[in-house]
């Protein structure tokens, strides 16, 4: 696993194409073909992060964490394993992401 340094992003929108761009780039996946979901993760009612899952060909699934406590981005395969984390930093605060889980 690698550790990059912070990205900054001035939406929590730029944030989720930078993950979706990401993830297609590394699976080779057409942008645009394949569907993101996203949860909200809580720990005592409080926001703490947020999962977003890339739904490939044959059902592979890629899962992206962005952990809000730290404000790290978690790459993972599709068997589960972590490959990266990147460090990130959101301009607009952390009320973006209160609006964001709406």
């Amino acid at each position: 696993m690698t550790v990059k340094p912070a990205a900054r992003f001035q939406t929590f929108f730029e944030l989720k194409d930078f993950i979706y761009s990401t993830v297609c780039q590394r699976e080779h996946f057409v942008e645009g073909a394949f569907p993101m979901t996203e949860r909200v993760l809580k720990r005592r009612d409080q926001i703490c992060g947020f999962l977003f899952s890339i739904h490939g060909p044959r059902s592979v699934v890629c899962n992206v964490v962005f952990e809000t406590e730290r404000n790290a981005v978690h790459f993972y395969s599709a068997a589960g394993e972590r490959l990266t984390t990147v460090l990130v930093e959101l301009a607009t605060g952390p009320s973006v992401l209160q609006t964001a889980s709406v």
